[in-house]
């Protein structure tokens, strides 16, 4: 059967969704069960915060440093026991680091997602980059990836969500290239509630 007529005793898993690679992003988080976006006053976000405006029920919140988003990311949790999504800035990562660590610490599901430079960019050393900013994350989460396929998206989107949520929990860390993110006319799945609600 192909994966986009995916289904189990009547249940659809998958839709087909066409649009940028920030619409992409913002379909899976709906579909995820998100409410709230911490999100960093940085550039690289442009794509999600523009798809944000037709998706009402996605709701930005705005740090102005990158470890006020994840605290505010991680209060979501401890307050809600819900799995929370932050982004920013790449440049800010390392800022960042202190309260990732007090996450894994704490076991919070959270995903913990950074812009990127262009894939045209890698190996060049480029303003604002580093050549490797998941090693470093190693120690304070519990997977990392870089999405370098825009179709692959909600895929990675989910396993962050689904690895970050499985006991004992823990952030996971995601890098989306900016190239990928502004790709116009990209089909993906989109995976529905409860896909991977393995009991």
């Amino acid at each position: 059967m192909p994966a986009a007529h995916a289904q189990t005793a009547g249940k659809e898993y998958l839709k087909v969704f066409e649009g940028n690679g920030g619409e992409l992003l913002a379909e899976q988080l709906l579909q995820t069960g998100v409410d709230y976006l911490f999100v960093g006053n940085g550039s690289g976000l442009g794509s999600l915060c523009d798809a944000v405006i037709d998706r009402p029920k996605l709701k930005l919140v705005l740090a102005t440093h990158e470890a006020h988003v994840v605290a505010m990311a991680s209060g979501y949790t401890m307050a809600t026991g819900k799995p929370s999504f932050c982004m920013y800035s790449r440049v800010g990562a390392a800022h960042s680091t202190g309260n990732i660590y007090n996450a894994m610490k704490d076991r919070l599901p959270i995903i913990v997602a950074v812009d990127r430079a262009d894939t045209t960019e890698d190996g060049r050393d480029g303003h604002e980059d580093l050549e490797d900013m998941l090693e470093p994350m190693k120690q304070y989460t519990k997977w990392r990836w870089v999405v370098k396929e825009v179709g692959r998206t909600p895929e990675w989107v989910t396993k962050a969500f689904k690895v970050s949520a499985t006991l004992p929990c823990g952030p996971t860390y995601l890098m989306f290239p900016r190239d990928v993110t502004f790709e116009h006319k990209a089909k993906a799945n989109i995976f529905l509630p409860g896909t991977f609600s393995v009991p």
